[in-house]
């Protein structure tokens, strides 16, 4: 049996920053003004574009044998004086496979990979590699080895960043545009950054008690890491750093009824790495408890419970309460979504960056979704 299925769907943003700046001339390409400072226009306008086409196609040769393969298209274009100089555009071509194989009853194996190409990056290959012992239909234990890579973006490989000053004044007889000294430009021959994960887990279902259980001690080491800043004045992303994670995560959930559900997450993650900006941002212990309740099919309300120690450039503890109330509505054929979300910080630490300090601890959202 085959199940073909294709997508072709367009990402877009556009960013307008816009402001007025005052430098003094010898900052600029216009040190014979006179004037101790001008005054000019400045932007960080900037226009994003992506464009993808997925084809996927399930073969199910057999009971024993099931095959998936496809081929995803995408095609980058972004758009800045400031950040690129004019337009530029990637391709990047990535063709996939998995194939899932019953050897028997208790063993379930799966192995595939991903072959991508990105013209400014050359060809990549990952694989992954799984196997899966069933106890019996409700508890199985799993083996993974996996490899995923993140290509470099095209500010990284291809900034050619500047600003450029419009509406000079006092010009005083001089060029109205004024172009600042610093700037950064991109690397090409950057590599991408690689991952490479190894997974233990075990997944049990207590159909009896209402209970689903996950856990798993994982090992995952990134390579070729861009750690650098890139901000203008310090660009320079190379890829020398790297990152050893090893640890335990675990996932309960219970459902007591089908209007109830009481989630609870728990992870313990150990870390090494030669730069200081990777481990930072991993929190050694991290845990959730969520709490839902489905008072009608169209009205839902969850209160949900976040923490996490240490974490952010001043090592600090993070504690964050939520709550969120939807209601669905059905017009005509469609469905209407509005929700309210809060979200209440419990401490008085700043978020991850030192200098993060927000002076009202409530943010507030509220979103409106249309599925058609």
């Amino acid at each position: 049996m085959i199940f073909p299925a294709s997508n072709k769907y367009t990402v877009g943003q556009q960013q307008i920053h816009r402001w007025t700046a005052q430098i003094p001339p010898y900052y600029t390409n216009l040190a014979d003004n006179p004037a101790p400072f001008i005054l000019v226009d400045a932007n960080e306008d900037q226009q994003v574009n992506r464009h993808d086409i997925d084809f996927q196609d399930t073969y199910i040769w057999n009971e024993s044998l099931t095959s998936i393969a496809g081929v995803h298209l995408k095609q980058s274009r972004v758009s800045s004086e400031t950040y690129y100089g004019g337009t530029l555009t990637s391709n990047n071509y990535q063709f996939f496979y998995n194939v899932e194989k019953k050897l028997s009853d208790k063993f379930t194996v799966n192995s595939g990979g991903s072959y991508e190409y990105e013209e400014n990056i050359g060809k990549n290959f990952s694989p992954r590699l799984a196997l899966h012992y069933h106890l019996n239909t409700s508890h199985s234990f799993r083996f993974i080895y996996s490899e995923a890579i993140r290509t470099p973006d095209l500010l990284e490989t291809s900034a050619n960043w500047t600003y450029t000053g419009s509406n000079v004044r006092p010009s005083n007889g001089g060029p109205t545009s004024a172009v600042l000294l610093q700037s950064a430009k991109g690397k090409p021959n950057l590599k991408p950054e690689l991952i490479q994960s190894r997974e233990i887990g075990y997944y049990g279902n207590n159909k009896k008690l209402r209970l689903q259980w996950d856990v798993k001690i994982f090992s995952d080491h990134l390579k070729q890491l861009m750690s650098n800043s890139i901000s203008l004045d310090r660009f320079d992303p190379v890829n020398d750093s790297y990152l050893k994670q090893r640890g335990i995560e675990t996932e309960i959930d219970y459902r007591p009824n089908h209007q109830w559900l009481l989630h609870g997450s728990y992870a313990y993650i150990s870390d090494e790495s030669n730069t200081n900006t990777e481990t930072t941002f991993t929190p050694r212990n991290s845990a959730s408890v969520l709490l839902s309740y489905k008072y009608k099919p169209d009205i839902q309300f969850s209160m949900a419970k976040y923490y996490a120690k240490e974490i952010g450039t001043s090592g600090n503890k993070f504690s964050r309460t939520d709550i969120k109330l939807t209601k669905t509505f059905n017009v005509n054929s469609n469905e209407l979504e509005l929700s309210y979300s809060g979200q209440y910080r419990n401490d008085d630490d700043s978020e991850l960056l030192r200098d993060n300090i927000y002076t009202n601890k409530l943010r507030q959202l509220v979103s409106v979704i249309l599925r058609y």
